[in-house]
């Protein structure tokens, strides 16, 4: 997307080009807004004073802030690649568990693909973040360990939430964290957007099987309109009014 924008803005479309750049982002700034205020809210909803929770792309770790307020007697843990911010989540959060790596469907390492002054687009996808951050952003690859959620977590823990903001990669963290959800429950909160599919091969209804039919779980929008057939589910994507989706357990 970057890249095609750098192509556009510089063309003799360029003062067109602009304005729509504007509306987008108003717009996309809307949707996250949004979206951010249904999390909290959740948050407020589902959370108990020992509720055991796990943010996955804990970035600066206002998700995780939320966690501790909320329950303040649970286990939580953050998942942040970046050595900056995994360091300053660790400072800030004293109490919670910092991990720094990414998390995958294997374990290893890997490269991620930080984005100076925008590392909420950063991702083990390299081809993703180039094309979301633009040719005028400078791109660090650095070597991260890769984990399976379900090699982390002790086996004795209860986990009540897990919210996964790893930028399209998001099937391959549910794939490593499969014990912890068939033996917890836990409600689910991810990011999915239409935008990912290109980069990932996949498509919503490799999400849907995954979570519908395999972990039988009810999808719903992180707003709560649901539950989600297939179809729908397709239009909520394609759409894209929201970008974070909600699974739980009934």
């Amino acid at each position: 997307m970057g890249a095609i924008w750098d192509k556009i803005r510089f063309s003799r479309f360029g003062g067109v080009a602009e304005e729509w750049s504007k509306l987008f982002w108003d717009k996309a700034r809307k949707i996250e807004s949004a979206d951010n205020l249904d999390l909290f809210r959740l948050l407020r909803y589902v959370l108990r004073h020992d509720s055991g929770a796990i943010d996955i792309g804990a970035y600066r770790g206002e998700v995780l802030r939320r966690f501790i307020g909320r329950a303040p007697d649970g286990t939580h843990h953050a998942f942040e690649p970046v050595p900056h911010l995994a360091d300053e989540l660790a400072e800030r959060f004293p109490t919670a568990k910092i991990h720094r790596c990414a998390l995958s469907d294997e374990q290893g390492t890997s490269m991620f693909y930080h984005v100076d002054g925008w590392a909420c687009v950063s991702s083990l996808n390299e081809d993703r973040t180039r094309s979301v951050a633009g040719s005028d952003r400078q791109i660090k690859a650095i070597e991260t360990p890769v984990e399976r959620l379900d090699d982390v977590i002790p086996d004795d823990q209860r986990i009540d939430f897990i919210k996964v903001d790893v930028e399209g990669l998001t099937l391959n963290v549910i794939r490593g964290g499969r014990q912890i959800i068939e033996r917890c429950r836990p409600m689910l909160v991810f990011e999915y957007m239409s935008v990912d599919d290109k980069f990932t091969e996949t498509e919503p209804a490799d999400y849907y099987n995954l979570l519908v039919d395999d972990l039988k779980y009810t999808l719903f929008t992180i707003a709560g309109s649901g539950p989600l057939s297939l179809d729908r589910f397709v239009d909520e994507v394609k759409r894209g009014d929201t970008w974070n989706f909600l699974a739980r357990d009934f």
